[in-house]
């Protein structure tokens, strides 16, 4: 879907060498609130061997870069509850709890 509407967001596969080591998908929205653009990061992976090395702050730090040449001024993403890992590591990368709860209706 990337490829046909590219204006919806874009995946980024990081590499080493020929091996996949990350990946970070990205959807555009607008925020209302704030009347801007923002980018949300529907997910971080890093391949489990190479977790807890650095890769996925790298990654982070490359994909904040690439937003701000974009003119992308905010990026939100949401974390499971019990996904603590996960949490910590947003945490550490400049993400802060917004003190909401995010809701979702299926509609099919």
């Amino acid at each position: 879907m990337f490829l046909a509407r590219p204006q919806l967001g874009f995946v980024r596969i990081f590499y080493e060498g020929d091996r996949p080591v990350g990946v970070c998908v990205v959807t555009y929205a607008i925020s209302i609130s704030v009347g801007v653009v923002v980018a949300k990061l529907n997910d971080v992976f890093v391949t489990s061997p190479r977790q807890g090395e650095g890769i996925g702050s790298h990654l982070m730090g490359q994909l904040k870069s690439e937003l701000r040449s974009l003119g992308i001024a905010r990026s939100d993403t949401s974390v499971l509850l019990e996904n603590s890992s996960a949490r910590r590591f947003y945490l550490r990368n400049g993400f802060r709890l917004l003190n909401e709860e995010r809701l979702s209706c299926l509609l099919g």
